[in-house]
């Protein structure tokens, strides 16, 4: 993905499963962490595509496509799984 250096964080983002400073940093929901592994890595991906353009435009979809062909499989399984993980909404 082209992302030398990037920080990382976990955290609780509320209702997001990640989110970026659009710069140099992505934050990953701690519930993310209770995902499959490949879903986690979509978040990630997802994230990461972010630093190079915060909407989701079309080329922030070729974007993703480009770290992760299957990713709209991912999406639709996130989708799916998301529901059944808990996360605190307070």
């Amino acid at each position: 993905m082209g992302a030398a250096g990037v920080g990382v964080a976990v955290r609780d983002l509320g209702y997001r499963w990640g989110s970026t400073n659009g710069n140099t940093h992505i934050n990953i929901h701690w519930a993310t962490l209770q995902l499959a592994p490949s879903l986690v890595d979509y978040v990630i991906v997802h994230e990461l595509a972010h630093l190079k353009g915060l909407n989701h435009t079309d080329r922030y979809w070729a974007e993703v496509a480009r770290g992760m062909p299957d990713y709209e499989r991912r999406r639709d399984e996130l989708t799916t799984a998301g529901v059944k993980i808990w996360t605190c909404r307070g």
